[in-house]
């Protein structure tokens, strides 16, 4: 089965009826409870993506490569010349290989999170960092993509996207209310928040109070150890910038 391109969905995609929701974009690509098997094929999303996007995937293979495609055009996990070696092909952090972060367990499902925003990528393997690199991904508008190959046999289980959505121009231009240093620090704080929904929202306000905003969370990304939370940090700061 080879699934190319991004016009047309495939049987096991679903594209939202209303393409442009205000808050948040969830896209599932697979919905109908059936694992996709890859065995030198690919699975491309049907419809592209700008960035601050969050990608989870849920996938195994049987042996080597595993490869996903979006900020680069390929991500290699198991490599067939070093497994442990995660290949980074494309994009702009092309080249940028990381020795000892590209393992995975052969036939277990893993959990893939890629954070994307306009100045920075992430990638976490079951809640491990795994890679990160901050450049212009700002005019990225690409499909997701997992594919296998060297003989591997790659199964999916879940893509999910969860696309962040910038503020429109209207709210750019509404006159914004004064705010205080404790909302920011209480906003700050809801970077935190389990809810995506609601982060999202944070990083709207805050955003729209920039000259308030940019310091304190330039502040607290000095002092952020949680990878997730310095994740939404910058990205509240890049859309403060």
């Amino acid at each position: 089965m080879v699934i190319a391109g991004c016009a047309t969905p495939p049987k096991h995609a679903a594209v939202p009826e209303d393409s442009n929701v205000a808050a948040e974009t969830t896209y599932n690509a697979i919905t109908n409870g059936q694992d996709i098997v890859l065995k030198n094929d690919r699975f491309d999303t049907p419809r592209t993506f700008r960035p601050p996007v969050e990608i989870t995937i849920v996938a195994k293979t049987d042996s080597t490569d595993l490869r996903i495609g979006y900020a680069a055009d390929q991500v290699i996990f198991n490599w067939e010349l070093d497994r442990n070696q995660l290949r980074v092909d494309g994009g702009p952090a092309n080249g940028l290989h990381r020795l000892g972060a590209g393992g995975i367990t052969s036939g277990k499902f893993v959990t893939i999170r890629w954070l994307v925003s306009t100045n920075r990528q992430a990638i976490y393997v079951n809640g491990d960092l795994r890679f990160e690199h901050s450049g212009d991904y700002s005019s990225m508008n690409k499909c997701i993509s997992i594919f296998s190959a060297a003989g591997s046999t790659v199964t999916v289980k879940s893509i999910i996207v969860k696309q962040l959505s910038t503020p429109s121009n209207e709210a750019a231009t509404n006159k914004v209310e004064a705010v205080t240093a404790g909302q920011i620090e209480n906003w700050i704080a809801q970077l935190g928040d389990s809810n995506f929904s609601k982060r999202n929202a944070t990083v709207k306000m805050l955003a729209q109070h920039p000259v308030e905003a940019l310091p304190a969370l330039q502040q607290a990304l000095k002092t952020e150890t949680d990878n997730d939370r310095r994740w939404w940090l910058q990205a509240a700061i890049q859309q403060c910038q």
